[in-house]
């Protein structure tokens, strides 16, 4: 991938990754359990190349394609308990886990989440890459790293970021009050997605709340929010978001080093 700019649509990549990670967590599971059975069902149908984008249409296709391949029937209620035998009880016991992961990841989209959130996210996960880019040096300058993000793929349109009352916004969907909207990120080298991967996966268990808290901390909030001002929102330049993270470490990154 490295030297061909990709454009990743950003909830798509999170949906990946995060299943990613479900199946690394079952295979050592079942290795360390001896589910010598279970794993090889992990192993055939737990493949992202089958799944695509990871949409409900690619999830029941993947799920019916295990239950026909292996003459399976689910069994419900007082039926459920009267199996004993030990191929479909292991069935059974896959089927349901295949539905628990495809109900969760049907979750991870930008529907589901508060647009607050999405922003602290994105906000935070720019700020670890300046941090950490002195030391990985992945982007020739930070500027690129702001530029990565664009909303909405037709447009091509560029971050706009902004001091409100609760914290750093994007303005394009903010002033504009748009609902349909996506995320998407440009990269040309596969260890720039490891490492907005290590930031998500740092960030994704802090609730809205939280992350609000966090962002009125920083430089680019405090330098250009105004409380007593007539307007409701105020430009943040991207020199005060570079300006600052690589300077400063996110919030997280210094609860680790406590």
């Amino acid at each position: 991938m490295e030297n061909e700019n990709k454009e990743i649509e950003f909830f798509s990549w999170i949906r990946k990754i995060e299943f990613l990670k479900l199946k690394k967590y079952y295979q050592k599971y079942y290795q360390k359990n001896g589910g010598n059975r279970e794993l090889f069902f992990i192993n055939k149908y737990l493949t992202e190349k089958k799944l695509n984008n990871f949409d409900q249409k690619n999830f029941n296709l993947w799920i019916n394609k295990f239950k026909k391949e292996n003459n399976f029937e689910i069994k419900e209620n007082e039926e459920l308990k009267k199996i004993n035998d030990p191929d479909q009880i292991i069935l059974h016991k896959i089927y349901y886990l295949f539905e628990d992961i495809k109900n969760y990841m049907l979750l991870l989209n930008e529907k589901n989440y508060n647009k607050f959130y999405i922003y602290k996210l994105i906000y935070f996960i720019l700020g670890f890459s300046i941090n950490t880019n002195k030391k990985y040096e992945l982007w020739s300058n930070e500027e690129e790293i702001l530029k990565s993000f664009i909303i909405n793929k037709s447009k091509k349109t560029k971050l706009n970021w902004y001091a409100f009352e609760n914290g750093p916004i994007l303005g394009n969907i903010f002033i504009t009050n748009e609902d349909d909207f996506l995320f998407y990120f440009k990269v040309d080298d596969e260890r720039k997605l490891v490492i907005f991967e290590m930031a998500y996966f740092l960030l994704k268990n802090f609730p809205t709340i939280r992350l609000t808290e966090e962002s009125y901390k920083t430089d680019p909030w405090l330098k250009n929010y105004e409380s007593s001002g007539s307007q409701l929102y105020f430009k943040i330049k991207n020199e005060d978001i570079i300006n600052y993270f690589k300077n400063n470490k996110p919030f997280f990154l210094k609860l680790l080093e406590d």
